[in-house]
Formats: C-alpha cells, structure tokens, sequence
C-alpha cells in the first residue's frame, strides 16, 4: 500500500503541477485587425489623386517655365544675332 500510494501522489502533484505551469504561461494577445471604412478608405484614395494631381500641376509648371526660359534666350540671341 505504501508504493502505491507513493506513485499515486507523485503522478497527482506531477499533475497539478504541469497544469499550474499551464495556466501560468502567457498566453499571446488575440490578433485584430484595424478595421477601414469605405469612407476612410475613399477619403484616403481622394487625398491621394489630389496630391499627385499637385505634383503634376507643379511639373507642368516648372517645364513650361523653362520653356519660357529657353525661348526668351532663344529671343535674345536672335536680337543680337540682327544687330
């Protein structure tokens, strides 16, 4: 009865022990996701156009400030080309 009891008790506090270690253990942070609106996701879409139609307006611009550039010393050296 003694050996029995002994391997009995063992297994049991083996047990409890284990499942203690099992509730102690962290457990990961549930995953979640951000949740987007269609608002958000079209507002976001909207910023977007307008700030690459900004960077087109601003190149169009630029190039055809050059262009001016370039024609006005095109002017100029035919000015002095008929003097």
């Amino acid at each position: 009865m003694g050996l029995r009891f002994r391997i009995l008790t063992f297994f049991l506090l083996l047990t409890v022990t284990l499942s203690a270690q099992e509730e102690l253990r962290p457990q990961p942070a549930p995953v979640t996701y951000a949740k987007v609106t269609n608002d958000e996701l079209k507002a976001k879409q909207e910023r977007v156009k307008a700030e690459s139609e900004r960077k087109l307006a601003a190149d169009d611009k630029r190039k055809l400030e050059s262009v001016a550039v370039k024609n006005k010393k095109d002017t100029m050296a035919i000015k002095n080309a008929s003097r």
